[in-house]
């Protein structure tokens, strides 16, 4: 259910920005506004990023095998990765350096008006897709946003509602941008587009921070691991629990070990029914567990 969720927010955020993306461009051309075309490449950025997401999703459903035995669950992690690069390379950087330019070099803005409609079609068009994914965020979550998106592993729905935000957010600032670049000094055009640089710059910053984290194994979260503990210890042949090492694979699937002593008086024999029953216990608490183990130190 969530993989439809965060599917479907993506392809809905793909067709707005190709919509967008293509309007932004030719009133560039028409208007001559720098803020407009960081815009413009913002968008298609984001276009390309949509498409890494959907790679990444249907790399991650590939089936474990013997160099990969857990799956290619990491796989979505790994193309969201790559969004944040493109994210900060094409937008950040490109809107920064443009801005820059156009600061020590500014231009007039033209045909405004047709700058003002532009703006404000691009801006409903970005709320609608923003809406959708946070929509998706809370039907996942009641959770503040920013606990939410450290917290979750749904890599589409957070690059998603990420690359909204900061896209209405950017188009704010592109329109107090051209508009004082048109009635006071064509130079806030060109501090429009750095601002934009600057706000994608730490969008992407944000987010590969947070994919760094479940790249090189981030586990559940501590209430998880908690709540695991619980069912662990009130296992009565359970002696001794060691520790629970957990790690979040993609896909929402996790890997959870659990090291544990036995009471001493437990039979061979009796073993597996007891861990079967844990194991029953814990899975159907956290259906998200796809691989459970569980660890005998002593016998």
């Amino acid at each position: 259910m969530k993989l439809q969720s965060s599917l479907r927010v993506v392809f809905v955020a793909l067709a707005g920005n190709i919509i967008i993306a293509v309007s932004k461009f030719v009133v560039f051309i028409f208007s001559g506004s720098i803020a407009i075309l960081s815009e413009a490449i913002h968008s298609f950025a984001d276009t390309g990023n949509q498409v890494l997401l959907l790679i990444g999703t249907k790399r991650a459903k590939k089936p474990a095998d013997e160099k990969h035995a857990f799956g290619y669950g990491k796989e979505e992690y790994f193309w969201a990765f790559m969004v944040a690069l493109l994210l900060f390379f094409m937008g950040g950087v490109f809107s920064v350096y443009e801005g820059v330019h156009k600061i020590i070099h500014p231009e007039p803005i033209r045909n405004y008006l047709l700058l003002l409609v532009l703006i404000i079609f691009a801006m409903v068009i970005e709320f609608l897709s923003f809406y959708t994914a946070y929509s998706a965020v809370r039907k996942q979550s009641s959770k503040k946003i920013m606990s939410y998106l450290r917290s979750t592993t749904d890599t589409n729905l957070i690059v998603i509602y990420l690359e909204d935000f900061a896209a209405l957010l950017s188009l704010s600032v592109a329109l107090i941008g051209v508009t004082l670049a048109f009635f006071v000094n064509p130079v806030f055009d060109g501090i429009a587009s750095v601002a934009i640089g600057v706000i994608l710059t730490y969008v992407a910053y944000f987010l590969s921070s947070e994919l760094r984290d479940l790249l090189i194994g981030e586990g559940l979260e501590r209430k998880t691991i908690q709540e695991i503990r619980k069912m662990v210890k009130s296992e009565t042949v359970v002696k001794q629990l060691y520790n629970i090492r957990t790690m979040n694979i993609g896909n929402n699937k996790a890997l959870v070990i659990v090291s544990v002593d036995l009471d001493d008086n437990v039979k061979v024999h009796e073993v597996e029914t007891h861990f079967e029953k844990l194991r029953s216990t814990i899975k159907k608490a956290y259906p998200n567990i796809r691989y459970l183990y569980i660890d005998v130190r002593e016998i």
